[in-house]
């Protein structure tokens, strides 16, 4: 973790003293937190990978995806739906599928008159 915290502070041209102030954290903790000398907690993680823009699992050196694709987040109802349609499909041929998705683009247009 420690080493790619130091590579992400390096790739911004940071120096130990710029990201402290930039993240509001002391000199002396980033430090020992670079040097593997202390386990970032949770909270501290995740701004981390908001300020580098990466995931927490990257920061921490449990993926090596620095982005991975987030799924949005969707409604209880529009979950089910989403479950209801794949079940439904599943077994549908590729000529099938295009006209389930021209369906759906039909009934959006129809929503928006």
């Amino acid at each position: 973790m420690g080493n790619r915290l130091r590579e992400l502070r390096k790739e911004k041209s940071l120096t130990l003293r710029d990201l402290a102030e930039k993240v509001n954290m002391s000199f002396s903790n980033i430090a020992t937190l670079e040097r593997g000398d202390s386990q970032l907690r949770e909270d501290t993680a995740r701004l981390f990978a908001d300020f580098f823009n990466v995931s927490s699992d990257y920061l921490l050196g449990l993926s090596d995806n620095r982005n991975p694709v987030s799924t949005p987040s969707v409604s209880p109802v529009q979950n089910e739906a989403l479950i209801a349609l794949y079940n439904q499909t599943e077994s549908l041929t590729e000529e099938q599928m295009l006209d389930v998705i021209k369906y759906v683009e039909f009934l959006k247009s129809k929503e928006g008159k």
